[in-house]
């Protein structure tokens, strides 16, 4: 079956066999008092699906858990884990995140440790063509500047939204018949990875940016700085820097920390402020040469930013430049 989106993974639910595996860690200690349970479920072909709760996790839990060429996708219910890959890159992941890495890289596995008392957690495999053909073709940046399937965690630990969380809880404490669990095991563990999948998609669409995605959005960036007055329109800036309208939004708030709009409004507002106060200029002819030709706009956004209306403002800026030169 083709899966097109992440959220499309969700649906191939229905054509899942799931069959379990046994668990390969004894569930009680010496004493007979339970110290974990792990379970372990293949949902299909390409996925498998490991829970765990317990206050103590085995040492060698990734490496025994992951298949070797698969990706994993670590999503923490309870508790705080340690996600390492062997190549020095460590994350910590606190309840109500997840990150996702590759099961082993040049011959060293993942690593996951309890960092701090018990935990409990999702731990999905997934085969690694199948979640590099859905990165590359829909989340591009997630697997930039590496080739392939990521060779450690993709990205650092997301915060994961609340219907995502409200899953993950039903996946990890359902209290089904257990002649219904495996079918709900298996809509579960689709729906936690496509709706993960979409969440790092736009984590990552909105966080990374190439060096080239960088030059293009400083670029539009001073061309708003040019054009105050005349400033092109989305689109029309979009064609100018040779970048599409979607990332030219999300990459300048990722990259600035505000959107083209709200950059150019900042703008205009900073250069009125500066004509008011130091110009003599007519509060009409400052709003038009920042590009206002409604006054009452002017005035609202003016007011919005600095508390004051333009012809207030100046009046007050100035009765203060005044008095601080008469006790000078």
């Amino acid at each position: 079956m083709f899966i097109e989106t992440p959220r499309d993974i969700y649906r191939a639910a229905s054509h899942a066999a799931p069959s379990p595996l046994s668990c390969p860690f004894d569930p009680s200690d010496p004493a007979g008092r339970p110290a974990h349970r792990l379970a372990r479920h293949r949902i299909d072909d390409r996925l498998t699906l490991v829970t765990f709760h317990g206050d103590t996790l085995p040492d060698d839990i990734g490496a025994t858990l992951c298949p070797a060429e698969d990706a994993a996708l670590l999503c923490v219910h309870a508790g705080t884990l340690a996600l390492s890959d062997g190549h020095g890159q460590r994350h910590l992941l606190t309840a109500g995140t997840a990150s996702v890495g590759r099961a082993r890289a040049a011959d060293r596995p993942l690593r996951i440790a309890a960092s701090d008392g018990p935990c409990a957690f999702a731990l999905l495999t997934v085969q690694p063509a199948c979640l590099a053909d859905l990165l590359r073709e829909h989340c591009p940046g997630c697997l930039a500047p590496r080739q392939g399937c990521p060779t450690g965690p993709v990205l650092p630990p997301i915060q994961l939204l609340p219907d995502l969380r409200a899953v993950l809880h039903q996946l990890m404490a359902s209290d089904l018949r257990s002649e219904l669990l495996p079918m709900f095991r298996t809509a579960k563990a689709y729906e936690l990875l496509s709706l993960t999948l979409d969440q790092l998609c736009s984590h990552a669409q909105d966080a990374w940016l190439g060096p080239r995605d960088i030059r293009q959005l400083r670029r539009a960036r001073a061309i708003l700085d040019d054009r105050v007055a005349e400033p092109p329109s989305l689109l029309e800036l979009a064609r100018e820097v040779g970048i599409n309208d979607f990332k030219l939004k999300k990459g300048f708030k990722a990259l600035f920390g505000t959107t083209p709009y709200s950059y150019l409004t900042s703008r205009r507002m900073s250069l009125a402020r500066e004509a008011l106060v130091g110009g003599e200029a007519s509060v009409t002819e400052v709003a038009n040469a920042v590009g206002y030709t409604n006054l009452g706009h002017f005035a609202a956004a003016f007011r919005k930013k600095y508390g004051a209306a333009p012809r207030d403002f100046r009046k007050q800026a100035r009765l203060a430049i005044a008095a601080n030169s008469a006790a000078g």
